[in-house]
């Protein structure tokens, strides 16, 4: 195989290469396939042929390949026109998704500039209650340090001190 890939000129294919090709086996024939055959047509394609089954099945997940169980028997067949009509579904999907997220923006935008609206304040309130609010954490913390040193003379504390020095 390693002599093969030298004597080509080539590394082994990547996946999507590989999904191309037998995707284009299918588009070009036109006709209804099982593995078997598949797997032929793809060895002579240049696809390895042991992963011709995996390829074939992520082509088939991915809805660009239709099957169909017939008895014991597996088939598979995709046709051009499927592709197309795919894609673009797939396009309009997406355009469609595209325009429901910018009538979000905008909805977005009309919502920001009615809340800063509402935030104005031509009084000057809202700076006034932020200095006040600085000015009562401040005293908060004032009080705190103060509370702490009294905390020294709490009498629970003394008491369970004067419990300590009896056992003691």
């Amino acid at each position: 195989m390693i002599i093969i890939s030298k004597l080509m000129g080539k590394k082994g294919l990547s996946l999507e290469e590989k999904r191309q090709r037998i995707l284009a086996i299918y588009y070009d024939t036109r006709t209804v396939f099982n593995l078997k055959e598949i797997e032929k047509i793809g060895a002579k394609k240049g696809v390895v042929f042991q992963t011709i089954k995996d390829v074939n099945q992520s082509l088939v997940d991915d809805n660009m390949v239709e099957t169909d169980r017939i008895g014991a028997g597996a088939f598979f067949w995709a046709f051009p026109s499927k592709g197309l009509t795919t894609r673009q579904n797939l396009i309009g999907n997406l355009e469609k998704g595209n325009d429901k997220l910018k009538l979000q923006i905008e909805e977005l935008k009309q919502k920001i500039i009615e809340e800063k609206a509402k935030r104005a304040d031509p009084e000057g309130t809202r700076e006034k209650n932020l200095k006040k609010l600085q000015e009562l954490r401040k005293e908060a913390e004032g009080v705190k340090i103060e509370l702490k040193a009294f905390e020294r003379s709490d009498p629970k504390l003394l008491e369970k001190f004067q419990k300590k020095r009896k056992i003691c």
